[in-house]
């Protein structure tokens, strides 16, 4: 009879071992939006479809456009991007694991400030009081007019209304590194010529 009962508790905890096994088998799928105004947040699917991901902060994106704004997390302590925001995951003991190590995330991905050499603070001190107007031709993705006025015509969001909803995805698609570099040749320019002027 003890036998039976030792054999039945084996089997019990094999089978939990099992559902854990499974369990832990299914991975959690995470991303971190690496454009737009979630720039940085560390997102978690909690459902999904054939045209969406839904997030669990209740956020959704389009399958068809998520590798032009979402990068894959593979790595919750080793994000793609700097972040501030960690989304926990639903599972209790894994949240507790992830809130305590956020702070060393955002640690080793903040990069200490770059030190400035003399002659930078120099110049920073010396061009504090000369403010130049630096003019720059950017150039954006945008709807042709008529596609606005369709867009207008057939929406229910008044003429301001879809400006700014046209303004915050236009901004969206700028990439940081890409417009640094294009404002760095255009300063270049426009110091070689003010500096050519002032010597003719």
């Amino acid at each position: 009879m003890s036998s039976f009962i030792v054999s039945k508790i084996k089997n019990l905890f094999k089978k939990e071992i099992m559902e854990n096994n499974t369990e832990t088998a299914q991975e959690v799928k995470r991303f971190q939006w690496k454009k737009g105004d979630h720039f940085g947040k560390v997102v978690e699917v909690e459902s999904e479809d054939s045209e969406f991901y839904i997030f669990t902060d209740g956020t959704q994106i389009f399958k068809s456009v998520a590798t032009e704004f979402l990068e894959k997390v593979d790595d919750i302590n080793n994000l793609p991007f700097p972040s501030t925001t960690v989304i926990s995951p639903s599972n209790k003991n894994e949240a507790k694991s992830v809130k305590e190590e956020a702070p060393k995330i955002i640690q080793s991905k903040v990069s200490a400030p770059v030190e400035k050499s003399p002659l930078e603070n120099l110049i920073i001190k010396l061009s504090s009081k000369n403010v130049e107007t630096l003019k720059l031709n950017l150039g954006v993705n945008l709807p042709k007019r008529e596609v606005f006025d369709m867009l207008l015509e057939n929406s229910d969001e008044s003429r301001d209304e879809m400006i700014k909803t046209i303004s915050q995805v236009v901004t969206s698609q700028i990439q940081i590194d890409k417009l640094q570099s294009y404002i760095y040749d255009e300063v270049t320019l426009f110091l070689n010529n003010y500096y050519n002027e002032s010597n003719s």
